[in-house]
């Protein structure tokens, strides 16, 4: 009973610090600036795009084998994300409302479900929360294996996706982007695999502004007569205009249909900003 108890009392801990941070991790665009008025308001809202593009894109989180074609594949993830989240190209709700989230980094945790195809093809969603937000992503993907399991050549992948953030306030976020990823298998003593990885992926970020409102503490009267004033957009973030590179290796380990793997990818956006991700996931592989 004390240990129920015990439990009962550390979830709704969690529950309410959850509640108190609920949109802490949320963006107002209006703190980067009126681009009609701040000269760098357009560039920080590109380095502010990339930035986010990259962390909920960071992780792939599966060697370049492919399932077979008849394998499923379902996962818990999570990825915490460092970027750089000065005020200046990170407008974090929490920021201005003097709150921020217990971390300064981006927590991403995800379900991911993948099947195998025939012809060393496979297809994949996966989709994830920006923790502390109202902020999800969803993410579809093809990948197809060149080469996976001839005799000592390392197993060859293609894999291509696309991301569509959901539950945005103030602007609509695109990712797309292709990964090349070499790995090999070993075997651990007849009943364990580890495999490990690594690759590289260009990323493509798309983001529009929505019109946004510059003077979100103006009275009901002042918003009334002038219902224009302070407000414009953002210069649109075209994907084929900003890619990113992004450089991964992990590890990943299967006892019979258990699967357990590790993840580290470090991206290099615009505006010489980095983002370094650490992830990990534990799944079922049938």
């Amino acid at each position: 009973m004390r240990r129920l108890l015990s439990g009962m009392a550390f979830l709704a801990s969690h529950l309410v610090a959850f509640t108190v941070f609920a949109s802490s991790g949320d963006f107002q665009l209006y703190q980067l600036g009126n681009p009609s008025v701040v000269p760098e308001a357009n560039e920080n809202f590109r380095i502010f795009a990339n930035q986010l593009g990259a962390a909920v894109s960071s992780f792939n989180l599966s060697p370049p084998e492919t399932l077979g074609h008849s394998a499923f594949n379902f996962a818990f993830e999570y990825s915490a994300v460092s970027v750089d989240t000065s005020a200046a190209v990170w407008p974090r709700e929490g920021a201005a409302q003097g709150r921020k989230p217990p971390v300064d980094l981006l927590l991403i945790p995800a379900l991911h479900v993948r099947k195998g195809l025939p012809f060393s093809f496979e297809v994949g969603t996966r989709v994830s929360y920006l923790q502390f937000s109202r902020m999800t992503a969803a993410t579809v993907e093809l990948k197809w294996a060149l080469n996976e399991g001839f005799f000592y050549f390392p197993d060859l992948g293609v894999r291509g996706f696309a991301t569509r953030m959901l539950g945005t306030r103030d602007f609509g976020l695109t990712t797309a982007g292709f990964d090349i990823g070499l790995g090999k298998q070993f075997a651990l003593g007849g009943m364990l695999t580890l495999t490990p990885y690594a690759g590289w992926n260009p990323l493509f970020v798309d983001m529009t502004s929505r019109i946004i409102d510059f003077a979100p503490a103006r009275t009901l009267e002042q918003a009334q007569t002038q219902p224009l004033a302070d407000t414009d957009a953002f210069t649109h973030v075209a994907l084929l205009s900003n890619r990113s590179n992004r450089f991964y290796f992990g590890l990943r380990l299967i006892g019979y249909v258990v699967e357990v793997g590790a993840e580290v990818s470090y991206t290099k956006t615009y505006g010489d900003r980095e983002v370094l991700a650490f992830s990990g996931k534990l799944g079922l592989d049938f």
